[in-house]
């Protein structure tokens, strides 16, 4: 992994850390506008290739990975803002956000493989 891709990598982690301790933080959301590696290997170059979440064969952009249960938490959890269930959706918004955010941990070099 070179340099770039693991700094976007960390902003990456940075940016799931963000919205899962501040769910509620204006201006961050799931997706590819607010992740680094979306901006890197999508918006910029059209396709995944290169990206680490994309290396397995069988994905297909964030597919079988725990983006989608954290993307599908984060609306329901929007959606219950200002309703009783609120609570209960921040917290299986916070446990999706926390798998996502593991996910995309292990996906760090082993250490003295960095750059």
């Amino acid at each position: 992994m070179n340099a770039e891709t693991r700094q976007a990598l960390e902003d990456s982690i940075a940016h799931w850390e963000r919205m899962r301790d501040n769910p509620t933080r204006c201006g961050e959301r799931p997706g590819p506008n607010d992740c680094a590696l979306c901006r890197m290997f999508i918006l910029n170059i059209p396709t995944c290739n290169g990206c680490p979440v994309y290396s397995e064969p069988e994905r297909d952009h964030c597919e079988h990975t725990p983006y989608t249960t954290a993307h599908k938490a984060w609306e329901a959890f929007c959606s219950a803002i200002g309703t009783r269930n609120v609570d209960y959706a921040l917290r299986r918004w916070q446990e999706a956000a926390q798998a996502e955010i593991d996910f995309l941990k292990s996906l760090r070099p082993p250490a003295g493989q960095g750059l």
